[in-house]
């Protein structure tokens, strides 16, 4: 079933959550952090030495959006070349994690050695915008809400590394971290006639939203043109300078919504509040 673990900006890396998922799903650990210096990564068959990669590098990069997974292997070949994350197609700033089966278009044909995600992220690049709201949409509803996928980032387009979550709802917030599904929790085995499986969660607290994120960092401030006030943080834009937070682009020019077509200050109400697709600024 694979397990994606987001770990925003400034949030401590849920040990146990990982290691949970781990003991699930064996089939490769892999790992990402998204910084101003560029994107690391790292994967290996051996949870510990995965983790120890994140650790390091995560000490040095606190308050960057970072991604950890653990793979259950379903197509393509059991090879570190498998692991997630990828690279979406050639580009050197932006990566995926995902969790789920992808529709049969990107299944492994023939003596094609990768998975059906090595496979997505590689036609991801020449055919999708991926950093613009309207991009993460049409994704979401390309894949199907069975399918989860973590992309960071540290694209100029943005005034600092970001990471974004698709189908978002698919999965569970647990101490301000985010998993793509119950694989985190303790487990521990019943006896019986029908021995089963049983959960064993751990503490919980609420969701980091995306607009208490913002607010506890005083980060509403616009980054083109430096007013405070101004931001609309459900659609990410600025009333100020009439510009998108997502593109960076005038609203006029825009088309991560309206397609540059309509009045900016109508628009804002176009995007629908559940979509399936959410950025999470992660502390950024």
């Amino acid at each position: 079933m694979c397990m994606i673990t987001y770990i925003p900006g400034g949030v401590a890396i849920p040990w146990t959550g990982i290691y949970n998922g781990a003991s699930w799903n064996e089939d490769g650990q892999g790992w990402a952090i998204a910084t101003p210096d560029g994107i690391f990564t790292g994967k290996s068959f051996d949870v510990d030495k995965a983790l120890d990669g994140l650790y390091e590098i995560r000490r040095q990069y606190p308050t960057c959006p970072a991604l950890f997974h653990s793979r259950w292997a379903t197509h393509g070949e059991l090879s570190e070349r498998n692991i997630h994350p990828f690279f979406v197609g050639k580009s050197t700033d932006t990566v995926l994690a995902h969790n789920g089966i992808l529709p049969s278009a990107f299944h492994p044909k023939g003596m094609n050695w990768r998975s059906d995600t090595n496979n997505f992220a590689l036609w991801l690049g020449r055919h999708e915008n991926i950093l613009s709201r309207r991009g993460r949409q049409v994704i979401g509803d390309l894949i199907g809400t069975g399918n989860k996928l973590v992309i960071l980032t540290n694209s100029r387009i943005y005034d600092k590394p970001r990471g974004f979550i698709v189908n978002q709802d698919a999965g569970e917030w647990v101490e301000g971290c985010w998993f793509s599904n119950d694989g985190y929790k303790n487990r521990w085995y019943q006896r019986g006639s029908f021995g089963s499986w049983l959960y064993e969660g751990i503490s919980t607290s609420p969701a980091i939203s995306t607009h208490a994120e913002l607010e506890s960092e005083n980060v509403a401030q616009c980054p083109i043109c430096k007013k405070t006030g101004y931001v609309e943080l459900e659609g990410n834009l600025c009333l100020n300078c009439d510009s998108c937070l997502d593109c960076m682009e005038a609203m006029r020019d825009c088309m991560c919504f309206w397609g540059g077509d309509k009045n900016p200050r109508e628009a804002i109400a176009l995007p629908p509040k559940s979509t399936g697709t959410t950025e999470e600024t992660g502390g950024n």
